[in-house]
């Protein structure tokens, strides 16, 4: 249990810099996984 404290800290002295470059490759990976999903209906709608 003495390890969760530790853990808390670890994540707080995360730079805001991190949590900004992680949202902003999330966000990235999900653009660019909905413009495939998007394409790919559009394939099937042109059959």
């Amino acid at each position: 249990m003495s390890q969760l404290p530790s853990t808390i800290t670890a994540v707080a002295t995360i730079p805001p810099d991190v949590i900004t470059w992680v949202a902003v490759i999330a966000a990235f990976a999900l653009a660019a996984f909905a413009i495939h999903a998007v394409m790919t209906i559009a394939k099937d709608r042109q059959k």
